[in-house]
C-alpha cells in the first residue's frame, strides 16, 4: 500500500470514528464476527479431517448396497425430481423405505426402495422400517 493511500484511509477512518461514537464498537463487533466465523470454519474442517473415515464408511455402505443390476438412470431421475421440488421451496428428501443399515432388516439402494417424502416425515422415521406403513 502506498503511503498516500494509507494516509487517506487513516484520515477517513478517523473521521468516521469522530463522527459516530459507536463506530469503534461496531468495528470491534464486525471483527469479532469475522474471527468467530473463521474459527468455526477451522473447527469444521478439523472435524471433517479427523472423521473422514465416517464419510467414507457411509459412502462405501451406500455403494455396496447398490447391486450391479440396479437401474442407475431411474435412481438419478428420482434424485433430480427431489432437487426440482427443493428448488421450489418444498422441503423434501429421498428416503429408503427399507433402511440401508437397519437394526433388523437392510435394504438396497435401488429405485424400488426409494421414495420422495417431506423432510419432517423422513426425520421422524429415522432408520426404522415400519411394516404397517407398507
Amino acid at each position: 500500500m502506498r503511503t498516500s493511500s494509507r494516509n487517506d484511509y487513516q484520515r477517513e477512518y478517523m473521521a468516521k470514528r469522530r463522527a459516530d461514537p459507536s463506530f469503534r464498537e461496531k468495528e470491534y463487533a464486525r471483527c469479532r464476527v469475522l474471527r468467530r466465523q473463521s474459527h468455526i470454519k477451522a473447527r469444521r474442517q478439523a472435524w471433517y479431517e479427523e472423521n473422514l473415515w465416517r464419510y467414507r464408511a457411509y459412502d462405501a455402505a451406500r455403494r455396496s448396497a447398490q447391486p450391479a443390476w440396479a437401474n442407475r438412470a431411474v435412481i438419478e431421475a428420482i434424485y433430480e425430481v427431489a432437487e426440482a421440488w427443493r428448488s421450489t421451496g418444498v422441503e423434501v428428501e429421498v428416503d429408503h423405505v427399507i433402511p440401508l443399515r437397519g437394526r433388523f432388516v437392510s435394504g438396497l439402494h435401488v429405485h424400488e426402495n426409494l421414495t420422495i417424502v417431506p423432510k419432517t416425515t423422513n426425520r421422524r422415521k429415522r432408520n426404522n422400517f415400519d411394516t404397517l406403513a407398507r
